[in-house]
Order: C-alpha cells, then sequence, then structure tokens
C-alpha cells in the first residue's frame, strides 16, 4: 500500500519542491519586479538562494517600491543584476554613486534609464565611460527621462555622446544643474551639440517651467541648426561628423517646449524647416505669438501628419487663424485651447469640419456657446471635452450635454458599458487646472 503521508500535498511553502518554488519566484518578479523579489528572499536561506538565481537574470529593475531603501539596496543589486536593461528610479532617494554602480552593472545591456525627480542627485555620475576600443559591448541605451533631477554637463554629455547612435527618448524638462557643477560662463553648449548628434530621436522633451537650463538647450540647439553659434562641422573619436543642419531631428516625432520661455516664433520656423516627422508639439505657456502658430501650420512640412498641438497659455488664436490650423491639420486629434479668449463658434465649427478630433480643451473663454460644443461632442470621434470657465456655455448647459451624452434621462438607446454610460460617447467635463491636462 502506498503510505498516506506521500500522497498529501504540500501544506506549506517551504514543502515545494526548488523547481515550483523558482516558478513562483518568476511569477513575483514579473508582478512586482525585483523590489518584492528582494523581499520575498528574507523568507529563508533556500528562497533566498533561490532568489539570487532569478534576480541575476532580471531586466527590469523598478527602485520605486523601496522607498527609503533603495540608496541602500543600489549596490547589492548591482552586484547581482547581471542583464538589466530597464532601471526605473522616479522619486526615490537614490545618489550619484548609486547611478553609478548600476551604470556600471548594466553597460551594453541597458535600453531605458529613468531618474525623474530624484532629489538627492546631484552631478547625476561620476561613472568615466571606458573607451570604445576597450568595450566588449555596444551601448544600448534608447530612453534617457532626467525630468525634474539634477545632472552635471560633463555627465550628460558622455551618456549622449556614447548613445548617440541608439537613443530615440530624451526628457529634460525641469531638470537643473548642481552649483558644484556649473562654471563659470557655461552655456550647455556642448550637451545642446550631443543632443543634435542623436540622430534618432522621436521624443524630446525640454519643457521648463521652473529652471533656466532647459531654456539655454533650446536657445543653443536651434541658434546651432541655424548657423548662429556653434557652427562647424564637428568629428567625434570615431571620425563621424555630426553632418549638416538639414539630417538633424529628422526622425523626431514629439516634441515639448512647455513653459519655455526661449520658444519664439523663430524656433517654430526652425521646427517647422527641421522636423519633417512631427506628430506631437506641445507649446503651452510659451512666447509663442498666433501669427507665429499660423505661419508655422502654413509652412511646416508636417502640418498634414500633425496629431496632437497643445497651445495653452500661448497669444490667443482667433477664429481665421483657428480655421487655418484645422485646414492645415487635418489629422489633427488633439488640441488644448487653454485661455484663448478670442476664439468664437465660427472657430470651433472650423475644427469640427476639417479635423479628425478626439480631445480638445478650452478655458477662459466667454465667446464659444454651449452649441457649437455640443455639435463637436456629439462626432463620432470626439472622446473627451474640457471646457473649464466657459463663461457664455455655462456650467448648467454643459452639465445637460454631459446627461444626454453619457446616457442620462434625454440620451436615448445605444449600446451601454457596465456603469450605464453610452460606449463610445463623448466625456464632458468644465473643472480643471490651465496647466492640469495630461498629454495622451
Amino acid at each position: 500500500m502506498t503510505d498516506p503521508d506521500q500522497e498529501r500535498p504540500p501544506t506549506q511553502l517551504l514543502d515545494l519542491g526548488d523547481d515550483a518554488l523558482s516558478a513562483i519566484l518568476e511569477h513575483v518578479t514579473r508582478s512586482g519586479g525585483a523590489g518584492d523579489l528582494a523581499r520575498t528572499s528574507c523568507a529563508s536561506r533556500r528562497i533566498r538562494r533561490l532568489a539570487y538565481e532569478q534576480m541575476r537574470t532580471v531586466q527590469v529593475l523598478d527602485m520605486r517600491p523601496l522607498g527609503r531603501k533603495a540608496r541602500l539596496a543600489a549596490p547589492h543589486l548591482s552586484r547581482i543584476c547581471e542583464s538589466l536593461t530597464t532601471i526605473v528610479c522616479d522619486g526615490t532617494n537614490v545618489t550619484d554613486e548609486n547611478v553609478t554602480v548600476l551604470l556600471a552593472a548594466s553597460q551594453g545591456t541597458l535600453v531605458r534609464l529613468s531618474l525623474a525627480d530624484c532629489r538627492h542627485l546631484r552631478d547625476l555620475h561620476r561613472h568615466v565611460f571606458q573607451p570604445r576600443e576597450q568595450r566588449t559591448r555596444p551601448t544600448r541605451l534608447a530612453e534617457l527621462n532626467l525630468r525634474g533631477s539634477s545632472w552635471a554637463p560633463a555627465a550628460l554629455a558622455a551618456l549622449l555622446r556614447d548613445a548617440r547612435r541608439t537613443l530615440t527618448s530624451l526628457n529634460l524638462s525641469s531638470t537643473c544643474v548642481s552649483h558644484s557643477s556649473l562654471k563659470s560662463g557655461e552655456d550647455f553648449g556642448e550637451v545642446a551639440r550631443c543632443i543634435l548628434e542623436c540622430r534618432g530621436l522621436r521624443r524630446l522633451h525640454l519643457g521648463a517651467p521652473v529652471d533656466f537650463v532647459p531654456a539655454c538647450l533650446v536657445r543653443n540647439i536651434f541658434s546651432m541648426c541655424s548657423g548662429l553659434g556653434g557652427g562647424g562641422v564637428r568629428r567625434d573619436g570615431d571620425g563621424d561628423s555630426d553632418g549638416g543642419g538639414g539630417e538633424r531631428f529628422s526622425a523626431l516625432e514629439e516634441l515639448s517646449l512647455s513653459r519655455n520661455g526661449a520658444a519664439v516664433d523663430a524656433t517654430l520656423a526652425d521646427i517647422a524647416r527641421l522636423c519633417p516627422a512631427l506628430r506631437q508639439l506641445d507649446i503651452r505657456g510659451s512666447a509663442v505669438s498666433a501669427p507665429g502658430v499660423v505661419a508655422f501650420v502654413s509652412s511646416a512640412r508636417c502640418a498634414l501628419q500633425l496629431r496632437s498641438l497643445l497651445l495653452g497659455g500661448c497669444d490667443s488664436l482667433d477664429d481665421a487663424g483657428l480655421a487655418i490650423v484645422a485646414a492645415r491639420c487635418p489629422r489633427l486629434a488633439e488640441i488644448d485651447l487653454s485661455m484663448h479668449h478670442r476664439v468664437g463658434d465660427a472657430g470651433i465649427e472650423a475644427l469640427r469640419r476639417g479635423c479628425k478630433l478626439r480631445r480638445m480643451r478650452i478655458s477662459r473663454n466667454a465667446r464659444v456657446s454651449a452649441a457649437a460644443l455640443a455639435q463637436l461632442a456629439r462626432g463620432e470621434r470626439m472622446r473627451n471635452m474640457e471646457a473649464v470657465k466657459c463663461r457664455q456655455a455655462g456650467e448648467q448647459a454643459l452639465n445637460m450635454l454631459r446627461e444626454e451624452l453619457q446616457g442620462g434621462e434625454g440620451g436615448g438607446g445605444g449600446d451601454r458599458d457596465g456603469d450605464g454610460k453610452k460606449r463610445g460617447a463623448c466625456q464632458v467635463d468644465w473643472v480643471g487646472e490651465d496647466f492640469g491636462w495630461e498629454v495622451l
């Protein structure tokens, strides 16, 4: 007879075999990342051994769940994880030394590095990359996010120069430079040149609501493109040149200059000339004028393919200007007209007829009526409309429109979701902040 004890299934986690425990740890890694795996390893020595074996193959290291322990965990994780492709430290207390060891451990495998809002960074890192001829693995960095963090010009230039052939996304919005790294007369020209060398860039964010650094970068980048400064052909250690201005930003699809005081009409003219593949442009809160916007959509090679145009807080367009935007950008799906007080019903009607809008925001406007907004909201493609502080439209009329579109008593039949709302109906809202709109 078979012993009943041998047929009894395991009742505790440690009763499972190594293969079963490894499968569980693999699931923990996929769902919670290396942070959860590190906490699970504290259960027993056996699980710790299996967890260390699992961590050697971890490709995504998300430090955010570790909280205040991120600074202490970074050196240990960098010694264990051998094949990291993604490192995310957003909002943690990692230091320059932590970034140094993480970059050294993942050199040759790292694809995405995100250090957004890391308030304890000062110089970014002190890691000196090996000469190219001494490397066994080429750099693969494609995404770099330093939003809201501090960096040293020399360190950032080294990262960008090394990744110039692979980098596709760069976010330097709200970044700053520590006083210890800022030399007298520094104009960030070398960093600007390194950005221009990244020919494969598809997304570039240089918003500047606080610091002067992104504004200096924008001024340098576009003055170099226009031949006003930093001219000449620059050659790197491999003998490659940065080419002519005509190839710069030719692959750029998404550009954000939100609240950047250096973004002016001349900047828009350069963008129209240099960015034929542009799909999204965010210039909210910039110094661009209404005639500058009209001139941009009239001359830009990318106008016919433009999907998103965010103009909130800029010089207000009028109905004639908005009609030109609608005519030149037929594929426009998203537009922000916050604080555009000169837009009236004719401009909204031009958008309805000329564009394939799915999302629109307008605020602080006393000319647009509820009837014009209702016509736009009832379009089959519209999914979201925000009309904040639109005095003539009025909150009462907008509330009635929302009830109609989302399945109120006057909404009629049609397919509905689990909440009783019509599927595909436009969401109408009239509450929000002028710059609180999240980009799709």
